[in-house]
């Protein structure tokens, strides 16, 4: 296994990579573990990820990203959705959680103002 060191330079919000094989090293399947482990330690760390969406604060917006769907096992869906940078990313809903969600998206197809908050499940 290659030895991955990460140095943040965050006055530059940059950061540079090394392996132990220099930077020919770095390659797809590198990035992507690093990646994985970054999240593993954010969803570990305090404080937790704000609950509610951050307003105010700039979130990367993608355009019609790809999406996949697929029924989940508590009787919800399990719905994917890809970020050019960060991969797969999958989400379980409840079936009240894919209703709303589907109430909500038909009620902004339609140009109606949503009867509730936009945002699903908070816990």
């Amino acid at each position: 296994m290659k030895e991955l060191t990460i140095t943040l330079h965050p006055d530059r919000w940059d950061l540079s990579l090394q392996t132990d094989e220099g930077d020919e090293g770095i390659t797809v399947e590198v990035l992507e573990q690093a990646i994985r482990v970054l999240q593993t330690q954010r969803a570990q760390t305090a404080p937790e990820v704000p609950t509610s969406v951050p307003l105010g604060r700039q979130i990367e917006i993608v355009s019609r990203p790809s999406w996949w769907t697929e029924p989940a096992f508590e009787g919800g869906s399990v719905i994917l959705h890809r970020h050019p940078g960060l991969g797969w990313s999958g989400f379980s809903l409840s079936p009240e959680d894919a209703q709303n969600l589907i109430r909500l998206l038909q009620e902004q197809l339609s140009s109606q103002e949503p009867t509730t908050s936009s945002q699903g499940n908070i816990q």
